[in-house]
């Protein structure tokens, strides 16, 4: 992780953002730039952080651990979208990670001094509470998908979702952390659907052949899942 202290190069960057609509008060001198390598944590479980993130470029995913140390996947943030807003306003320590999965360029506004100010500025809190609500909406939907919708359903919808001119361009690592599933039950069940006829393996991507059981396997989950998958992809 690189900090960039250049005046010039922070407000070039903060173009995309309109923060008349997120703070009250100009607080361009305060920010900062930070550039994360690929894998490099934005955020980490267990240690506090003291900005608030505003992705320019790039992509993160937000992620916690099972009690067993298994990762569960619970969004992605991508450019124009905001970080760490809910748990580093009010200093307590992150209850899950950041994780930058292609470089990414941030615009970090320090907390240490401004948590006070911000709390009382009625633009902000407008801001967050709207934050907090596309958050829940989200993890509702997630937590309804993953729950009630089997892995078969996950990964037609998934096989779907990555299909351009009838070949799936699948990713085997994203498609078992989105399904909430191992590596290896992805690949059994490719499997099966190869040998039911329902796809049919060319390299390292798949042919769709049978689109409509598919599509009647990927029961509700096919809108949610593709929403995920093509954030993923920008």
């Amino acid at each position: 992780m690189k900090r960039n202290y250049n005046q010039n190069e922070i407000l070039i960057a903060s173009k995309p953002f309109d923060f008349t609509q997120i703070f009250s008060k100009d607080y361009s001198s305060e920010f900062l730039l930070f550039e994360f390598r690929k894998n490099d944590f934005i955020i980490q479980e267990g240690f506090l952080n003291d900005y608030l993130f505003f992705l320019i470029s790039g992509i993160a995913k937000c992620f916690t651990y099972s009690r067993n140390g298994k990762s569960q996947f619970i969004s992605y943030v991508k450019s124009h979208e905001s970080a760490g807003i809910a748990g580093s306003m009010w200093g307590n320590m992150p209850h899950c990670s950041v994780l930058a999965i292609e470089n990414c360029l941030c615009l970090a506004l320090p907390l240490h001094n401004l948590r006070q100010e911000l709390l009382s500025d009625v633009i902000f809190l407008r801001y967050l509470c709207n934050e907090l609500r596309k958050c829940l909406l989200d993890n509702n939907r997630y937590l309804q998908v993953s729950q009630c919708t089997s892995v078969e359903s996950k990964i037609s919808s998934l096989l779907l979702a990555s299909e351009v001119d009838g070949i799936s361009h699948i990713d085997l690592s994203s498609t078992s952390e989105i399904a909430g599933t191992t590596y290896r039950h992805v690949l059994r069940i490719l499997n099966k659907f190869c040998s039911d006829g329902v796809i049919k393996k060319k390299n390292k991507n798949y042919i769709i052949i049978n689109q409509e059981y598919l599509r009647i396997c990927s029961e509700d989950s096919i809108d949610h899942l593709t929403n995920i998958l093509h954030n993923s992809s920008k």
